[in-house]
């Protein structure tokens, strides 16, 4: 997610138009025994999902990142001492055993997925996304901006600070806010309210955002 944060800040031209949040379950798919696993290959995030479970029952394998699980997948075929993080979906396309399922240690976690595209931002939707930073480095400049939210009684849903890469000690703070639906200038006050506060202001767009991981 920070490499996303992060491109979002550097290309400006993007904004996000759907937000989906999808329930994430990751099975081990290989092509022998798990007793002849040795090395275990996944998207770095997945390996992190899955870092309780590979430490209890393969302590010694070696874990080695790749692009995408379904990369891992691919990779692995054929070896008889590789095994791939991944969807069931992925054993069926690459003809790989499903070993173990399911192997992430939370069972209700869930992933957050974005559709991003070049163009106008629309004002409206159940959500906005905003980063910022702020003109001093100072002690009450985050809660200044943040104090913005409050009194307008918008709810803050998300907030993650990421450094700016351009001065030590500067951060951009992303913030996902909820829209009231039944105003249709909510957005645009709070930015023209947070506007002087801010160094650097950047609008994702607000964009309608589904939860499926009860379904």
């Amino acid at each position: 997610m920070t490499a996303t944060l992060d491109a979002l800040w550097s290309h400006p031209e993007l904004c996000i138009r759907r937000a989906l949040v999808l329930p994430i379950q990751h099975a081990l798919l290989g092509n022998g025994p798990l007793s002849r696993v040795t090395e275990v290959l996944s998207h770095p995030q997945a390996l992190a999902q899955c870092s309780g479970w590979l430490a209890e029952h393969l302590p010694d394998a070696l874990q080695l990142p790749t692009s995408s699980t379904a990369e891992a997948a691919r990779m692995v075929a054929g070896s008889p001492f590789r095994a791939a993080i991944a969807s069931q979906t992925a054993a069926r396309e690459h003809g790989l055993d499903e070993l173990v399922f399911p192997v992430n240690d939370v069972a209700g976690n869930r992933t957050r997925f974005l559709l991003l595209r070049r163009g106008e931002r629309s004002e409206h939707g159940d959500v906005a996304s905003l980063a910022f930073s702020l003109h001093r480095n100072s002690p009450g400049a985050l809660l200044e901006a943040l104090a913005c939210l409050a009194e307008r009684g918008l709810n803050m849903s998300r907030i993650e600070s990421r450094p700016s890469k351009r001065e030590l000690g500067e951060y951009v703070f992303f913030v996902d806010v909820d829209l009231p639906p039944d105003s249709s200038t909510a957005l645009a006050d709070l930015i023209a309210q947070l506007q002087p506060l801010c160094e650097h202001l950047a609008h994702f767009g607000a964009y309608p955002s589904s939860d499926l991981s009860g379904h």
